[in-house]
Formats: C-alpha cells, sequence, structure tokens
C-alpha cells in the first residue's frame, strides 16, 4: 500500500518536471526565433537606408568626366576658365566695326594673335597709307610731277573703296573660324596663359593654374566631353 501511494507520487513529480522542462524550452526558442527576426529587420533596413545614402552620394558626387554634377552645367559655364577658351560656338559670333574708310564686319575672335593694337593698325592705318600711297604714285608718274588736286583727289577717292574691299577680304582671312584645330588650340592656349598668369609675369605657362587648364583648352577634348559626358568603361 505505501509501496504504491510512493510509486504514484514520483510518477506526478517526473510529469510535472517533465512538462514544466518542455514549456521552458519551447519559450527560450520563441525568444531566440524573435530575436534573430527582428535582427535580420534590423539589417534589412540598414541595408536599404546604406543603398540610398549611396544613391544619394552618387547622385550629388561631381562627375569624374566633366568635372560637376550632371545637370548642373552652370558650375561650368561660370567658371573662370569657360569665359576664357573659344569654343565652336563663338566662332560664330560676328562685330561691326567703323573705321574711316568704312564699315568692316569681322569675327569676334581672329586668328594669328592679331589683338586690339594689331586691329588698328591692319584696319585703321593701313587702308589710309595705302590710299595716301596710290595717290602719291599718281602724283609722281604725271608730267614732271604735276598733277592738279582735283585728279589727286579723284585717285584718293577711286582707292577708297578699293581699301575698305581689302580690309573686309583681310578680316575673313584671318578670322578665327577659318584656323584648323591646332590654330584654336593655340589661340586657347595664349588666352589660358594671359588669364591665369600672374601680374607680375604675364606670360607665365609654367604656372600650375595654367598647365592645369590646357587639357580643356583643345577644342575637340572640349567638344568630346561636353557632347559625351558618361565615362568610359
Amino acid at each position: 500500500m505505501l509501496r504504491t501511494t510512493v510509486t504514484r507520487s514520483l510518477s506526478r513529480a517526473v510529469a510535472s518536471s517533465s512538462s514544466q522542462s518542455s514549456f521552458h524550452s519551447s519559450a527560450v526558442i520563441q525568444v531566440a526565433s524573435f530575436r534573430r527576426r527582428r535582427a535580420r529587420a534590423v539589417q534589412k533596413e540598414n541595408l536599404t537606408k546604406r543603398a540610398e545614402r549611396e544613391k544619394l552620394a552618387e547622385a550629388q558626387r561631381p562627375h569624374v568626366v566633366v568635372g560637376h554634377r550632371l545637370g548642373d552645367e552652370t558650375k561650368w559655364t561660370n567658371c573662370d576658365l569657360a569665359k576664357v577658351i573659344i569654343t565652336e560656338k563663338d566662332l560664330e559670333a560676328t562685330e561691326v566695326v567703323d573705321y574711316p574708310l568704312g564699315s568692316v564686319t569681322m569675327s569676334k575672335y581672329l586668328n594669328y594673335g592679331v589683338g586690339e593694337r594689331e586691329k588698328e593698325l591692319l584696319f585703321d592705318s593701313l587702308p589710309q597709307l595705302s590710299a595716301l600711297h596710290s595717290v602719291a604714285s599718281a602724283s609722281s608718274l604725271g608730267d614732271q610731277g604735276n598733277v592738279s588736286a582735283t585728279k589727286l583727289q579723284q585717285q584718293h577717292d577711286e582707292a577708297i573703296p578699293i581699301e575698305r574691299f581689302k580690309a573686309r577680304m583681310l578680316a575673313r582671312v584671318i578670322s578665327l573660324k577659318n584656323a584648323n584645330a591646332k590654330g584654336i588650340a593655340f589661340e586657347n592656349r595664349r588666352r589660358i596663359i594671359g588669364a591665369f598668369s600672374e601680374p607680375s609675369n604675364p606670360h607665365d605657362p609654367g604656372r600650375p593654374e595654367v598647365q592645369g587648364a590646357f587639357p580643356s583648352s583643345n577644342p575637340e577634348t572640349y567638344k568630346f566631353l561636353t557632347c559625351n559626358p558618361q565615362p568610359l568603361s
């Protein structure tokens, strides 16, 4: 009788212990599973945020080819280098200049290093001297140099249209539009040296700013960079 009672009590104790152990193990497994799911969700969220940050940084990063963000061309057009170099579009620009012998339509940019001083000599002084030379030649070819003032004035009036025509033809010849790529590159290099050199040494091609601007001054390079902004891979 006593043995039976003890056996039943032990059986109940073992069953109760087994049930509590099973419940305890199930709770631990559920907590561990929840923590793993939460970790995976946090990791996924962090990866998504990282991808968004990288995408935003890539959109704001200057382009490796053109040096500024695509769609933000104002940084290039407003920079000092863009204002100095001559592009294919700039070669179409013309201006009308009035001189004593008449107006001359010429390109805004001239070849062979012709600047304001050279323009004054070629289109102002030279035509007038050439017209006076025609008058002097007519005077020396007269009868013992005796030529009436009326004849000399007539000779001068006839020389003016000829010299005006010569000046207009010369303006077309020395236009930078007629230059090849090397001629345009030479003019751009000359302008860059003058723009980025120190005032104490206005012709310093070895200055770092000048050397850094040279690669972009080539017309073919500039045209490629603006027309093909995507980097080659």
